[in-house]
């Protein structure tokens, strides 16, 4: 299946979108971070009505944090601001000295160190403080799951960030974090059990010193908990390593053989699949696609590769919107044709999924004229925005390439030199 640039603007779509996922691929950091919007909402079925403290505390928590988020959307919103204007104001009294550069990151410098000393910052220390003491509050005292797990994975954050090199003070917070895992996974709790054995499963490495030596064992047994608790993700990440393992001495099942384990994978993701998990339904229809020699699986029609693709999209999943919109955009997938405006819907709906290389797609759809689809540059360039601020380089050199033609926005060579020094300067260097 060949690869086609939708425009100048368009990164062109990377092969991996054909290809299994790796194993390091299929969560980030392994960690679940567990939707606190239900709980913060104040809606009726919110755990604020409940008459157990741990969930009444662990409720003021989830309300902190998002005091917490909003303080700091609006402080950066502010700090962004102050410090473009900081930057023209500089820029234009440095017009006709030798010194710049030395005079715009001064005067920068300066407006930014500002911004901490503001009563904002310190609204924000409170509420951060607050909600520390909350958090330890429902987990320790209360030994509510939910708090044990989340503590943990900002335990986990902390400890991974340090600059200790005390290893034994790094393995006595490291067993900390276990434990606080353990314990949430033996009151019920499926993240708790399934982060738990990614974490011994990972291991744990502190300034090239081992602290936590990778038991794959032992994380079998957190899995397979987290498993029966109806977890999906779990099914989903073993069904991955088991299908993908290559070695005949396999530390993890010793029992069967290599070919047997691969059918045990495979189970363990067509689980997934059938609870509808999208990374799940999404893997088989690359899997089926590609065939497994091993198993005596042979690649699968295009109709059927279709089928699998369309319910990992009605699931949710990204990666398969995204690989959905390019085969509509190329016609070169049977049994999608060349259809721009479902190209486009599919490369929105991954975009709102927080899939950067969607959002340039879309982008890129909107800015060029393409048959069925109304060019609309200014919504072009804010998803080029959005693509940036989701990490993209490419996003914020097409944000940049906007500003210098006027295209969706004002022609400003100003404004296009604040972010190709500010948010491209890594890159050239």
């Amino acid at each position: 299946m060949s690869r086609r640039c939708l425009s100048r603007y368009l990164r062109p779509a990377v092969s991996q979108s054909y290809l299994l996922p790796a194993r390091g691929s299929l969560f980030h950091h392994g960690i679940h971070r567990l939707n606190t919007q239900s709980l913060a909402s104040g809606s009726p079925s919110s755990v604020a009505y409940s008459s157990n403290s741990g969930d009444i505390v662990f409720h003021e928590y989830l309300q902190a944090e998002e005091r917490i988020r909003t303080l700091k959307e609006e402080n950066e919103k502010k700090r962004s601001e102050e410090l473009y204007r900081a930057w023209q104001k500089s820029s234009q009294r440095a017009k006709n000295s030798k010194s710049t550069g030395v005079a715009v990151i001064k005067t920068i410098v300066k407006q930014a160190n500002k911004s901490n000393d503001d009563n904002e910052s310190k609204d924000i220390q409170w509420w951060e403080q607050r909600a520390t003491a909350l958090l330890q509050e429902a987990a320790e005292t209360h030994e509510h799951p939910e708090a044990l797990v989340r503590l943990a994975n900002l335990s986990l954050d902390t400890i991974s960030e340090t600059t200790i090199i005390d290893t034994e003070v790094i393995r006595d917070e490291i067993n900390r974090i276990l434990g606080y895992y353990d314990k949430a996974c033996r009151l019920g709790s499926k993240e708790g059990c399934f982060n738990h054995g990614n974490l011994v499963w990972t291991g744990f490495t502190s300034n090239q010193t081992p602290i936590l030596v990778p038991n794959p064992k032992l994380a079998l047994g957190s899995f397979q908990k987290a498993i029966d608790l109806g977890d999906t993700d779990s099914m989903y990440f073993l069904g991955v390593v088991l299908l993908s393992e290559e070695d005949d001495n396999n530390e993890v099942v010793q029992t069967v053989t290599r070919s047997e384990r691969k059918k045990m994978g495979l189970e363990f993701i067509e689980r997934a699949a059938s609870l509808h998990h999208p990374g799940a339904l999404y893997y088989l229809s690359i899997f089926y696609l590609n065939g497994n020699e091993e198993l005596g699986i042979p690649p699968c029609n295009p109709q059927e590769f279709a089928k699998r693709l369309d319910a990992a999209v009605d699931a949710g999943d990204a990666e398969a919107l995204f690989l959905r919109g390019h085969s509509f955009y190329c016609g070169d997938t049977p049994p999608y044709p060349v259809d721009y405006t479902r190209a486009l819907q599919d490369f929105l709906t991954a975009a709102e999924l927080g899939h950067a290389d969607a959002a340039i797609s879309a982008g890129a759809i909107l800015h060029q004229p393409h048959p069925g689809v109304e060019q609309d540059q200014r919504r072009a360039f804010l998803l080029y925005q959005q693509a940036g601020e989701l990490g993209s380089k490419e996003g914020w050199r097409n944000v940049v390439a906007c500003y210098v033609n006027g295209e969706g926005v004002p022609q400003s060579h100003e404004t296009a030199k604040y972010i190709a020094e500010t948010m491209l300067k890594e890159e050239d260097e």
